[in-house]
């Protein structure tokens, strides 16, 4: 059974993805109870272009849609972003076993629409929690990075560092000799060990 009642503002957004009108609007309604932003799309084009101009936590993508489907929006989206968290929702379960589905493209969740809204609400908790577990992460290891290498950090932050070695950066800031590979031009090893300076 879905809850019921209007849940605080979570400050998450979610974009619905499905062709079907009526779908459409019972999921936003569904999802905005729940006190989540949700934005909608009834075509893959257009679900595309939202998500280029919003900051999207998770995407309810419909699997069969006219002129792109699913796996099409997937593809376009993790261009962009590799870590938002996708589920997969189709009333056609059986045409795809949900194992072979979320193997075969980069999503996070799969949902038939015949399980009803509490099980759909569930995968959002799920996907919402991962997210967060990503962004954790991702604060860890720029923490690990500033306290590692506090010179060069922000540098390989930037991108402008492609190679980066935490244990040896640590080792030298403790003044242990470090040997290295020197690397060329292409940033590919050279056949010679450097050492680092003592």
């Amino acid at each position: 059974m879905a809850r019921i009642g209007r849940a605080r503002q979570t400050g998450h957004t979610i974009l619905v993805v499905d062709d079907n009108e009526e779908a459409l609007t019972s999921t936003r309604h569904l999802l905005e109870r729940e006190g989540h932003r949700v934005l909608t799309a009834e075509s893959g084009n257009s679900a595309i272009a939202i998500f280029k101009e919003s900051d999207v936590h998770v995407v309810l993508l419909d699997f069969f849609m006219p002129r792109m489907n699913g796996d099409g929006v997937v593809s376009a989206i993790r261009r962009f972003d590799p870590f938002v968290q996708i589920i997969l929702q189709t009333a056609y379960a059986g045409d795809k076993p949900p194992r072979a589905t979320m193997a075969a493209l980069d999503i996070q969740g799969y949902h038939d629409k015949a399980d009803g809204p509490e099980k759909l609400l569930q995968w959002i908790d799920i996907s919402l929690k991962q997210r967060q577990l990503l962004l954790d992460a991702k604060q860890r290891e720029a923490a690990l990075l500033r306290t590692y290498m506090p010179c060069g950090a922000k540098a390989l932050l930037a991108g402008e560092v492609t190679q980066f070695d935490p244990l040896g950066a640590h080792l030298e800031a403790s003044g242990a000799r470090v040997l290295r590979a020197p690397t060329s031009a292409e940033g590919r090893p050279s056949s010679t060990p450097s050492a680092s300076p003592a």
